[in-house]
């Protein structure tokens, strides 16, 4: 247990000294935030499985805050009776809303 410390330490040291691991900045910018997504909030009634860009999400709404990178989006909301599409432009941190009746 002792060693796995020592190890883990050493190589904390490393990253913040820029010797070999990667420098400091570059640790802080992978545990920022993307700058180029937003978030996807979606509600229906009645409940709908969310697909977007033609990619099931795996996601049944309501959905709230799911992180989307940037841009034009193509949504679609799907239950057993029913399918219906959107475009959304999605802005970087931004949240863009989606309320449906289906």
């Amino acid at each position: 247990m002792m060693r796995a410390k020592i190890h883990l330490v050493a190589a904390v040291g490393l990253v913040a000294f820029g010797l070999g691991l990667g420098d400091a900045s570059d640790a802080r910018a992978q545990s920022a935030p993307a700058k180029d997504t937003g978030y996807l909030t979606v509600s229906s009634i009645p409940p709908a499985h969310l697909l977007l860009d033609g990619t099931d999400t795996g996601k049944v709404t309501p959905i709230a805050r799911f992180e989307v990178k940037s841009g034009r989006h193509k949504v679609t909301l799907q239950t057993d009776m029913t399918s219906r599409s959107f475009g959304i432009v999605v802005v970087a941190g931004e949240e863009t809303k989606l309320n449906v009746n289906l």
